[in-house]
């Protein structure tokens, strides 16, 4: 009896895997935030806790989050009610939005060195947008080419890179006057972008070309090819151990490129929990992968030094964007937010 309890599991679930073994913290102080844009909400993970799941509820679609990790300010864009969301650091609460021109739909976002200036991608008004956050006004708008679905600074060149997929084609912005700089054509509907400042280049998503394209912006050319899982939408990149990882949508796996060598060097297949990676984030110490999920409740946590999933979470709801804050980071943030507030009643 005790033989046939043993194949029966091992029939309906496979040979037991070394991650259905219960971890309940990764032993690293941050703060995982999660978008959710099917129910609206933004979600926050104890990552040395992982019981302690924190539900945000919004009355539209957030997409993507970004943080200034010097004043802790956390803005996140909701596509379907055109406004930025702004999150308090003491208590996690929305504390207010930035209301955007109607059919705007924010998506992409990033915040400029200072933390003064938001740079918002307008998807739908195919618009680059300059928020002003101190002033509170909107203060540069650039036309894009039709359909803008993500864009990435390229600090060295003092360029941003913007993917319009429908199009097959990367617009480029002067990173002072945000006016255009030139465009290129890319195949296979380029979408997803990051720029890799260490080495000056930008490593494309090619949707449909099951390939990452690594793009010099100072030659204007296309360096590299790198054949990956089949409709790659998502990345990270491991600056530490020149490591670039990608999600792979259809394939449900993550393809690790050793960026030195420019080629794949292992895949990690994801669990039938975890379908469809929408976008991946690496923990400080390079130890962890978070891995979301545009289809299903769970996101994975890879064990990136055995490179295989090593926990199965559920948030509750499906998943788009995914950010880890520091706590000592968070930390700062909260004092510098309760010294401004002591300053003000002086």
């Amino acid at each position: 009896m005790r033989y046939f309890f043993i194949f029966y599991l091992i029939f309906t679930f496979g040979v037991l895997p070394s991650y259905c073994k219960e971890i309940k913290s990764l032993n690293t102080d941050g703060i995982l935030y999660l978008t959710s844009p099917d129910t609206g909400e933004i979600i926050y993970v104890d990552l040395n806790d992982l019981s302690m799941i924190n539900h945000i509820q919004t009355t539209g679609a957030p997409w993507e989050i970004t943080s200034d990790k010097t004043n802790m300010i956390l803005l996140v864009t909701d596509f379907a009610k055109d406004k930025i969301y702004l999150l308090n650091p003491l208590n996690d609460l929305i504390t207010k939005s930035i209301a955007l021109p109607l059919m705007s739909s924010p998506k992409d976002i990033e915040l400029s060195d200072d933390g003064s200036l938001a740079y918002i991608l307008e998807s739908l008004a195919n618009e680059f947008v300059v928020y002003n956050l101190k002033e509170e006004k909107i203060i540069i708008k650039t036309k894009t080419p039709p359909g803008p679905a993500n864009f990435s600074v390229l600090k060295g060149e003092k360029l941003i890179a913007i993917s319009c997929p429908a199009i097959n084609s990367i617009a480029f912005l002067n990173l002072e006057t945000f006016s255009p700089a030139h465009r290129i054509e890319v195949k296979d509907s380029p979408e997803n972008l990051l720029a890799d400042n260490l080495r000056n280049v930008l490593y494309i998503t090619n949707r449909t070309g099951n390939k990452i394209s690594v793009f010099d912006p100072k030659n204007k050319e296309n360096n590299k090819t790198i054949e990956v899982g089949e409709t790659p939408v998502s990345f990270a990149l491991d600056e530490k151990n020149n490591l670039l990882y990608v999600g792979n949508g259809k394939s449900n796996n993550i393809s690790i490129i050793d960026i030195t060598k420019g080629e794949v060097t292992d895949t990690i297949q994801l669990p039938v929990e975890t379908q469809f990676p929408g976008d991946l984030e690496i923990t400080d110490d390079s130890k962890w992968l978070i891995v979301t999920s545009e289809t299903t409740n769970f996101i994975s946590i890879i064990d990136l030094n055995l490179k295989k999933p090593a926990i199965k979470l559920d948030v509750g709801v499906s998943t788009h964007a995914a950010l880890i804050i520091d706590k000592a980071d968070r930390q700062m943030g909260k004092e510098s937010l309760s010294k401004e507030k002591i300053n003000d009643t002086k």
